[in-house]
Parts: structure tokens; C-alpha cells; sequence
């Protein structure tokens, strides 16, 4: 079955705007749990194409060049990992490292979603990251080193994270 070709987006270059985006959910000036204050934020940052609130969630469209390595600098987000969850390893993702897993064979880790201030994000990125297999899995996945990594981010959700 062929898969149709993912339309055309345009690139454009990261603006101080969305780096203050970023570094606004680190320091607290969006509040937890307000959702339509992060959307109205998003809105007005360059490189953010549509901005969409349902089922209590915010989900952001990102158009700018904005590499996984970058985004997780950003957000101070250490060990971070690109991973898959779905098992044709179509989508991939940010993670966190949550933890080690024991297993004789290989290194294999336990990830999460990273959670930034009050939100829990779902980073989702372009696609399989260049290069040869890592040796670290995560579930059935190969789990990538955010290091290094030229992969872009396409979509951020924003959910209120349960404990805050």
C-alpha cells in the first residue's frame, strides 16, 4: 500500500518569538491548566501554523525549523530520546528517560513524556532519525539520543499535567 506524500509545508527560521514561547513555559508565565492563555500565546508566535484546543489539550502545528535537539535544549529536558509507539515505528517522538530496565542482552530504557512546568508534552517529530541503529531501546523501539539529532519538531501537545 503506498503511503501519499505528506503535503509540502513551508520552512521558515526560528524567531526570538517562539524561543521566548519556549522559554515562557519554563518560567511560569503561562499558568497551569489555562489553557486558552498557552493558546493565545501560541497564536501570535512565527512558525506555529495552527493552534487548536480540544479534549482538554492544546495541540500546536509547528512550521519552523526547529530541530528535536534544539526544542529539548530549550526546555531544559535531560535525557532526552526519540522514540516510537506505535509498532510500524510510523510516528516518533520525544521522550524522557524515566528509569532503567533490566535486560542481559541489551541496554534498554524506560521512557515518558516529558513534563515542563505545569504541562505534559507530546513532542512529535518528522520522522526516524538519520543514522544507524542506537544501541539503547525503549519498548520495540529504537531510542535515539536527542544529541545530535537534525530531525524537526512538527506538532507539540500541551496537557495539564495530572499532579500540578
Amino acid at each position: 500500500m503506498m503511503v501519499p506524500p505528506e503535503p509540502s509545508r513551508e520552512i521558515i527560521p526560528v524567531t526570538p518569538e517562539f524561543e521566548q514561547f519556549a522559554a515562557s513555559l519554563l518560567d511560569g508565565q503561562v499558568d497551569g491548566g489555562d489553557l486558552e492563555r498557552l493558546a493565545e500565546r501560541a497564536r501570535h508566535v512565527l512558525g506555529v501554523t495552527r493552534v487548536e484546543i480540544r479534549d482538554e489539550r492544546l495541540e500546536v502545528a509547528v512550521t519552523a525549523t526547529v530541530t528535536a535537539e534544539q526544542f529539548a535544549r530549550w526546555l531544559r529536558l535531560d535525557e532526552a530520546y526519540i522514540v516510537s509507539g506505535d509498532v510500524h515505528q510510523a510516528l516518533w517522538a520525544i521522550q524522557v528517560k524515566a528509569g532503567e530496565v533490566a535486560d542481559s542482552h541489551q541496554t534498554r530504557i524506560h521512557v515518558t513524556r516529558p513534563v515542563v512546568g505545569p504541562w505534559e508534552l507530546r513532542i512529535r517529530v518528522g520522522g526516524r532519525p538519520q543514522g544507524p541503529l542506537p544501541e539503547v531501546v525503549a519498548g520495540a523501539s529504537p531510542a535515539y539520543p536527542i544529541a545530535g539529532s537534525d530531525v524537526l519538531i512538527t506538532n507539540v501537545t500541551f496537557s495539564p499535567h495530572p499532579i500540578n
